[in-house]
């Protein structure tokens, strides 16, 4: 038995997916001149007539069925290196499907497939670590409270931190929406410290306003009456210390006015002594409106040698029954 050498080229057409049809043409080369049983002449060299052949062939080749594909994603079997991945799911070359971000959480359960992200979080981040997916935080740059959508409260008023104008609020006190303590009486002192919160006040007070009382009492004003000389209308030194101190609390504070009374004792004629009254009222109410009050505050009235409040038989009552009183009002 001698070998033969064999060439040749072909084509293969495939036809659908298991159907080929093949054309090939080939030569073979025996090593022996006896295939067709017809024995060549002997020249100078042995075989140098040796029968060669040409083969032409035409043919079909059928591939009856398909390489396995479990999960239909287009990738054998064999070579799937995840072969249970869910219908229509993206793979790539592997079977395995498409990790667009590589978090390992492929695309089709990532929320978020072009960052990387957490598995706890379906693909998405948590920059912060607050336990807040970065989609759904308002604040993904800050820890916060779920509650704020992320956001931090620092002061713990119930306001975030990035929209409270007032954010190291005292804890416990009532704040309005933007975190701020709230002051009903817009008199500048919060309703946490306020004592009066409904009625505007001073600090002073705690947030309660004046009263007749305690103005009296800040000014040194005991209710002593302004006191003058027999027949004058002239101021005294007295009387001159208790006006600089009605003028002081009518001026540093809105809503007040004073009361003026003038008196005279009862020697002299009654008519002349209503004028004196009135001299003496007027008298007290000009060094006022000096001291800077307005006239719309005080109110005068004069009533001679009536309502004495001493016995006119003395001196000492006469002396006293010469006055002005005053009293505090509260305007309305």
């Amino acid at each position: 038995m001698r070998p033969n050498l064999y060439g040749g080229v072909g084509l293969n057409l495939r036809i659908n997916s298991w159907i080929s049809l093949g054309v090939m043409t080939g030569f073979i080369y025996p090593f022996t001149d006896l295939i067709d049983g017809t024995e060549g002449a002997v020249v100078t060299a042995p075989n140098s007539y040796n029968d060669i052949f040409q083969e032409n062939s035409i043919y079909l080749t059928f591939t009856p069925g398909k390489a396995k594909d479990s999960d239909n994603d287009g990738v054998p079997d064999k070579i799937d290196e995840c072969p249970d991945t869910p219908e229509g799911v993206m793979v790539d070359e592997k079977g395995c499907p498409l990790d667009t971000d590589k978090d390992g959480v492929p695309d089709y359960l990532d929320e978020c497939p072009a960052i990387p992200g957490l598995a706890e979080f379906n693909g998405c981040p948590d920059t912060d670590g607050d336990g807040i997916p970065d989609k759904d935080d308002a604040c993904p740059e800050v820890a916060g409270l779920k509650i704020h959508k992320g956001c931090p409260d620092t002061d713990g008023d119930g306001v975030p931190d990035k929209d409270d104008r007032c954010p190291d609020t005292p804890k416990g006190y009532e704040v309005d929406r933007f975190g701020c303590p709230v002051d009903r009486d817009r008199d500048g002192i919060i309703d946490s410290e306020d004592d009066c919160p409904d009625e505007p006040g001073v600090a002073e007070l705690k947030g309660c306003p004046y009263d007749v009382g305690t103005l009296m009492a800040k000014y040194g004003l005991n209710n002593k009456n302004i006191l003058f000389d027999f027949d004058k209308s002239e101021l005294k030194t007295g009387g001159i210390t208790t006006l600089n101190g009605i003028a002081a609390a009518l001026t540093n504070h809105d809503g007040f006015g004073v009361e003026l009374s003038g008196y005279t004792d009862y020697i002299g004629a009654k008519a002349y002594n209503m004028k004196l009254s009135e001299r003496r009222v007027n008298s007290a109410a000009d060094y006022l409106v000096g001291k800077g009050v307005q006239k719309t505050k005080i109110k005068t009235m004069f009533f001679g040698e009536d309502n004495p409040v001493e016995d006119n038989s003395t001196k000492e009552g006469r002396a006293l029954n010469r006055r002005v009183d005053y009293k505090l009002i509260k305007m309305k």
